[in-house]
């Protein structure tokens, strides 16, 4: 098994088909560990983070990967060389990518991780603690001789999609459903029409993006500079999925109307049988008619109705958001893990990641390389 490290997106690019053929190979799946999620998110958000991807390889097959990139941060007010997956609030889970059952690829790259790879902290976050690659992990750890500490991340609801929308519906809590039926008598007679939008195809996503756009300039998180309209990078980014995911099937954006003005959207990626809902905002001028919990009530009702039945689960890509436990009893656990070397800097900062309360409030990157607004996760509040 030969382990190549690619360290720029000109590389990357040429992993395409390889890599998409590892995807469709690995136990679990997912839209954020392809190609096209990680090229996309470099090209927006990527600026201060070098990649550093691991390839493995048996011949010309590509059989394992690791998507990791190189920045440098404060951890626990320290500066450090981190090395780490690329993500932010809009990434629903990490991972590397090995088929099923081959522990042997993972091995080897960690093990080139763990000796090769110049580093001071590696911070492997949002893991399916069900996945193999995670429990994996943590039987590795002691082979590779780092020091650790591992952490529960974050708790995402899941709603499944099988079955009768009226059989689901009636196994959530009385009180739930009667909120639900007064938001309904709401818009029913509101004066103005109310209207959902199901836009799947590439040029009426982009088309649509700047309502969507304006609608997040009107939510709470304009308050807070952390709507769209404030981040010219995760506009961008918006940009670059509908146009690389687009035409592979893998977007779609709902859109929910208040006669002519766009009133809340959720903007979903599909893969695999799982729609991820990675952004909603809805228009706070409409507050009184609560409409992101009414799209997200019409989006669930249409993925059930669905005769095609091409949706099975919907990810909600939210940690432990209260409002979606009303949907759901199902919680899927992500993990994390801190690694340092065993060195003497190394064993300062893993003193310093047991510490009860934290020296400072978060890894903090570069003045020069921090947005001008942090990325907020994946999924708002809908109430």
């Amino acid at each position: 098994m030969r382990i190549q490290v690619v360290e720029t997106l000109e590389e990357f690019g040429d992993l395409s088909e390889a890599w998409a053929g590892l995807v469709t190979r690995c136990a679990s799946p997912s839209v954020f560990l392809t190609h096209e999620w990680y090229e996309c998110w470099w090209e927006a958000f990527g600026r201060c983070h070098r990649p550093s991807v691991l390839c493995a390889w048996e011949g010309d097959t590509l059989v394992g990967a690791a998507a990791l990139s190189t920045d440098s941060v404060h951890f626990r007010g320290l500066p450090v060389r981190r090395l780490a997956y690329p993500l932010n609030g809009v990434t629903g889970q990490a991972g590397f990518l090995a088929p099923s059952g081959r522990r042997d690829v993972f091995d080897a790259l960690l093990g080139h991780i763990a000796r090769t790879l110049k580093w001071q902290f590696l911070e492997l976050r949002r893991m399916p603690c069900e996945s193999e690659g995670w429990k994996w992990l943590l039987e590795d750890l002691p082979s590779v001789k780092l020091r650790v500490a591992v952490r529960p991340d974050h708790q995402v609801p899941i709603i499944e999609i099988n079955g009768k929308w009226e059989t689901f519906l009636a196994s959530r809590s009385k009180t739930f459903r009667k909120t639900i039926r007064r938001r309904l008598a709401r818009i029913e007679s509101h004066t103005e029409p109310v209207r959902v939008v199901r836009l799947t195809t590439p040029a009426d996503i982009l088309a649509a993006l700047p309502a969507m756009f304006q609608v997040s300039s009107h939510s709470w998180k304009a308050q807070q500079k952390q709507a769209l309209s404030d981040q010219p990078r995760a506009r961008e980014f918006y940009r670059l999925l509908s146009e690389r995911m687009g035409p592979l099937g893998r977007t779609e954006l709902w859109m929910e109307y208040i006669g002519a003005e766009p009133a809340a959207f959720e903007y979903h990626l599909r893969f695999a049988g799982v729609t991820y809902p990675i952004r909603a905002d809805f228009d706070l001028r409409f507050a009184d008619l609560s409409p992101g919990a009414h799209l997200e009530y019409e989006v669930l009702r249409q993925l059930y109705e669905d005769p095609a039945h091409e949706v099975r689960e919907y990810n909600t890509c939210a940690d432990g958001y209260a409002y979606e436990r009303k949907w759901t009893d199902t919680i899927r656990p992500h993990g994390r893990a801190w690694l340092f070397k065993p060195t003497m800097y190394g064993r300062l900062l893993h003193l310093l990641s047991r510490a009860r309360r934290p020296v400072i409030l978060e890894n903090r990157p570069p003045r020069s390389c921090r947005p001008p607004a942090r990325v907020p996760d994946a999924v708002s509040a809908k109430e």
